[in-house]
């Protein structure tokens, strides 16, 4: 039994760290191999978000467009892409599969960033810390009904 559950950590462990890699020791070998600037490949090696600036670097140095595509996928940005953006990474030759893969990582970010937090939408204004439907007194106040002895969240004046 002891011996079968030293297997099963090891494995899981295992799996967990092969888990957070990204990118091969052979891609980011080659990446390493062409030249690129140290802050791109440590997005490359440590799942940073990719730039305009950074895919642009990488188009210049060759790199293939299956690692970058990979990394917006796995990874995505944390910006929306502008017009500019697009533009500048137009004219540096970047191909139109990477650039839809920006633009798809854009939209995953929006409607990531915008969702409202799963908190409130399950419990709407009841979720908030600093609301009391027994105003002035707290919600959980243990002595709500018989006296002053308690905390009191939310709001100490009502405008009326």
């Amino acid at each position: 039994m002891n011996t079968a559950l030293r297997l099963l950590l090891v494995l899981g462990t295992g799996a967990l760290v092969a888990g957070c890699v990204v990118h091969t020791k052979e891609e980011i070998a080659s990446v390493r191999a062409s030249g690129v600037s140290a802050r791109t490949l440590r997005k490359l090696e440590h799942r940073g978000v990719l730039t305009p600036e950074n895919i642009i670097d990488l188009k210049n140095h060759r790199v293939d467009d299956d690692v970058v595509i990979h990394h917006l996928e796995t990874i995505g940005v944390d910006y929306v892409p502008q017009k500019d953006d697009i533009r500048s990474m137009r004219s540096a030759g970047v191909g139109q599969p990477v650039i839809t893969a920006v633009v798809r990582a854009g939209n995953r970010f929006v409607s990531y960033a915008s969702a409202p937090s799963p908190y409130y939408q399950s419990y709407g204004f009841w979720g908030d810390p600093l609301y009391s439907p027994y105003y002035p007194r707290a919600y959980y106040d243990p002595w709500f009904p018989y006296g002053d002895v308690g905390l009191t969240y939310g709001r100490r004046y009502r405008y009326r």
